[in-house]
């Protein structure tokens, strides 16, 4: 035998020496008074209690000292003993099956039950989150995942007295106590389409609570202790509001008429019960989505079935069957309905989706247009650049460069603009789509969602922001171009300038020091048809009157002292070079 199954034994016993029991989630208490024999056993058992792991262990004699462990067999009198249990988040411990009320009273922490162990013999059974197994010695801690995410039966009926539960887990059974051997079974799949579920008339739950075999479901004294702690909290799910009137539970049923019922749970019957109840409970809340209009449904047709004021737990059995019937008929035309909104409001969300990429697409369009556009009104200013340099005049050069300067910041101004309306379109969208995703399309998945509308938009902004950032290069390297063009002509043209100063300047100083490189010139008479002009050496020309009569010869401004003749008459003169320099030559 057991160690828990040892104390269990031991407990009774001195339970039934004039004594009590009574057990809660972490302790059992027992009080008695033992004989010789019983108190021998008991300071055996709590030695191996401790020792074991299992827990502590504490006694207490009738003048109220305590009594350790080796003394327990030598004392006498009545003894309060109790032993001490070790649960842990989600795994359960009880020396009898009375322990299971406790639990399941306790709404908070039966919600985080996973697993739950009785020292009693009886075959396991399991609910849709929770496990009942023998306890023979302690075990790891089950974690509480998200496995289980039921609706919350509070939150749909209103409960004024709290103490509706808040998981339907421990409650709903869905592998009933089988033969050794034969302990595994499947739970029946809730991913099915709500309308193939809707005509099954039960499911796994509904097969589990159907008896086998007769003994091992009438017999277990742990399964009939877990059955009636659950059913009165299985009805109190399937009502609208839950509430007390002159200290007895009471319950409404809205429907046609509004039925106002005592609950009288002291008057449910298991054996009629238990089948009905968890077929219906399975139905609302262990059938996919929607719980809260299954709800809705069948207490309407409850109540519209309801005869009078019969009271709640009476005539559940008889009222019920019809009542699921009509609410599953109901269910499917609500479930039809709602998939015809469905249709139309994703055919709506299409066509916002269509408009938006559209919307993306014109902005990607219009960025291109207007680069393209702006680069033709560079080309064109180039070109008016090139005119206007080819025109002499120092006005001309500057409003060229003033015209390139403008265009360069006309063209970082435009990009700003369209760059800077662009974003604010796009993050206004984004927030209003954040804002109507909830409201007008709450029912879509949020995975749904982005891969229907949130990914596609993003890949039309994507093209867009590559597009702006391939156009934002392009005006770079354009603006940077007309400054460019604006600035090193200028430096260009006036080095130009000043070394054809510089030449000019050399050339006439050589002139002037070295006369040998200055000709005579030839004047013609002001009579003669030909135009008077007089060249000097490099192209320079000598105006009429330069060789001035009795003077020196000038050519160009410069004084030629060695000239050989002088004009006596305005005639021609014809520059003839002599070997020392001079000018002669004959007058005519």
């Amino acid at each position: 035998m057991t160690i828990p199954k040892r104390v269990r034994v031991c407990a009774d016993a001195l339970a039934t020496c004039g004594g009590s029991l009574s057990e809660r989630i972490d302790r059992l208490d027992v009080r008695g008074t033992p004989d010789e024999a019983l108190r021998a056993e008991l300071a055996a058992v709590a030695a191996a209690w401790c020792d074991g792991g299992f827990g502590a262990f504490k006694t207490i004699d009738v003048l109220g000292e305590v009594v350790t462990i080796p003394a327990l067999a030598a004392s006498d009198g009545e003894l309060r003993v109790s032993f001490i249990k070790a649960p842990t988040a989600s795994t359960y411990y009880f020396l009898t099956a009375r322990g299971l009320a406790v639990l399941l009273d306790d709404c908070d922490k039966a919600a985080l039950a996973r697993r739950v162990l009785v020292a009693e013999e009886f075959t396991s059974f399991r609910a849709v989150q929770c496990s009942f197994e023998p306890w023979t010695e302690m075990v790891a801690d089950a974690l509480a995942d998200d496995e289980f995410n039921w609706p919350v039966p509070r939150r749909i009926v209103r409960d004024q007295l709290a103490i509706v539960p808040f998981s339907i887990g421990p409650l709903l059974l869905t592998v009933p106590p089988q033969p050794a051997g034969n302990t595994e079974c499947r739970r029946a799949s809730n991913e099915q389409d709500p309308t193939e579920q809707d005509d099954a008339t039960g499911g796994a739950a509904v097969a589990a609570a159907a008896p086998r075999g007769g003994t091992e479901m009438q017999g277990s004294a742990v399964f009939k202790a877990w059955r009636a702690a659950a059913l009165p909290q299985l009805l109190l799910c399937l009502v609208d509001e839950v509430w007390k009137q002159d200290d007895e539970i009471r319950v409404t049923l809205t429907g046609p008429r509004k039925r106002k019922l005592r609950a009288a749970l002291e008057m449910i019957n298991p054996n009629r019960d238990f089948k009905l109840v968890t077929e219906v409970a399975d139905w609302v809340f262990n059938s996919g989505r929607d719980a809260e209009t299954r709800h809705t449904l069948f207490v309407y047709e409850l109540a519209r079935e309801w005869p009078g004021d019969e009271p709640f737990s009476n005539s559940f059995a008889d009222r019920a069957p019809g009542a699921l019937e009509a609410a599953k008929a109901a269910f499917r035309m609500h479930v039809r309905d709602a998939s015809k909104e469905t249709l139309k409001s994703l055919q709506e969300l299409r066509k916002t989706l269509a408009d938006d990429v559209t919307r993306v697409v014109g902005q990607t369009r219009e960025l291109t247009g207007n680069l393209w556009r702006d680069l033709l009104v560079v080309a064109a200013a180039v070109l008016g650049r090139f005119t206007l340099l080819a025109t002499p005049g120092k006005d001309e050069a500057g409003l060229a460069d003033a015209l390139l300067y403008g265009l360069a910041i006309y063209l970082a101004f435009s990009l700003g603009m369209v760059i800077f309306a662009n974003a604010q379109f796009m993050a206004l969208f984004r927030k209003m789509q954040s804002k109507w995703q909830t409201k007008l399309y709450g029912f879509v998945d949020p995975e749904d969602f982005k891969l229907l509308a949130a990914e596609p938009l993003t890949e039309a902004e994507n093209i867009y922001k590559n597009t702006r950032n391939a156009a934002i290069a392009a005006y770079i390297l354009t603006i940077s171009a007309l400054i460019a063009l604006a600035v090193v002509p200028v430096r260009l043209a006036q080095g130009t300038n000043n070394s054809g100063t510089a030449a000019n300047a050399s050339s006439v100083a050589a002139r002037a020091t070295d006369p040998s490189k200055v000709t005579t010139l030839k004047v013609t008479p002001l009579g003669s048809n030909r135009k008077s002009l007089a060249a000097g050496v490099g192209g320079t020309v000598a105006p009429l009157g330069t060789l001035v009569s009795g003077g020196p010869a000038k050519v160009g401004g410069v004084g030629v002292p060695n000239a050989k003749d002088t004009v006596g008459t305005l005639g021609q003169v014809k520059a003839v070079p002599t070997a020392a320099g001079a000018v002669g030559g004959p007058m005519h």
